[in-house]
């Protein structure tokens, strides 16, 4: 996160980038920035091109959101905390420090398209692009990047529809994209034990497809995990229907069955004790 912002130059003109905008920048590190490459993929000291929000790692990500509220010419000294920060590089880096100071000088810059004035394939095509790279960086178990990937592919997504003024020719793929995007926030989230964030991410994936029946289990296991049996069992049920001869779903129905038959016994019970005292 960013502790502290300061300007050293002020830029020239009114106009900012914006998202996917070509900008030409200088990063600098005024800590030891042999540390720093561990969690950046960034050049320091140099003139580098950049892409604003087509990045990787909380570090490229603090930059490239510096860059969208600068200037031309404009110089921006800030402090920066990346204790919390996923590596983006597999070299090992068990002493980096945590607080440095960057130096971004936005040099010139190529204004993209407004999200409003791109078509509706072209912000399809750019969901399936994070997409893409989001699941390239689960399988390497980088999980934030995968994470900060699929919530970019989700925003392009939902900025497609509404799914009545969505032409039929693009529809299919839409809701194809919408349902593996939401579905994959969730696999990130289920790692992490946010179980609300599961549900929430899989009821979206079925609003986009109601016979996925991976959102349906990964609702369930998350249901499970707050001791929501009731509203599991729907789910595994609902998968059953999907595929009935699907063993992970049956073993997993078998565990809801077992935990509601505990929860009517105790209840039963106290019934019991409350009548006969």
């Amino acid at each position: 996160m960013i502790l502290s912002k300061k300007v050293i130059k002020e830029g020239l003109g009114l106009f900012r980038p914006s998202l996917r905008s070509q900008c030409s920048v200088i990063v600098r590190c005024k800590n030891d920035s042999s540390q720093l490459k561990h969690n950046t993929s960034l050049e320091f000291d140099t003139e580098i091109n950049i892409i604003l929000d087509d990045c990787d790692g909380r570090v490229d990500q603090l930059v490239h959101d510096c860059c969208l509220k600068m200037r031309e010419k404009e110089t921006l000294e800030i402090e920066i905390d990346i204790t919390d920060c996923d590596k983006v590089s597999d070299d090992k880096g068990e002493d980096d420090e945590d607080i440095y100071t960057l130096e971004i000088s936005l040099l010139s810059f190529t204004k993209a398209k407004e999200l409003w004035e791109l078509t509706a394939q072209e912000r399809l095509d750019l969901a399936f692009q994070h997409k893409t790279k989001g699941t390239e960086f689960f399988k390497m178990k980088k999980r934030q990047c995968a994470f900060e990937r699929f919530r970019k592919a989700a925003k392009y997504v939902i900025s497609v529809g509404p799914e009545n003024a969505i032409s039929d020719d693009i529809k299919k793929e839409w809701k194809k994209c919408g349902s593996q995007v939401f579905l994959n926030l969730a696999a990130c989230q289920l790692q992490t034990h946010y179980y609300d964030g599961v549900i929430e991410n899989c009821t979206r994936a079925l609003m986009y497809d109601d016979s996925n029946i991976k959102a349906y289990f990964r609702r369930a296991q998350a249901r499970i995990k707050l001791k929501l049996y009731d509203e599991a069992k729907f789910d595994l049920n609902n998968a059953q229907k999907i595929e009935p001869n699907n063993s992970a779903v049956e073993k997993l129905l078998k565990h809801v069955d077992s935990h509601l038959k505990a929860e009517q016994a105790i209840m039963s019970n106290a019934m019991g004790k409350m009548f006969t005292s």
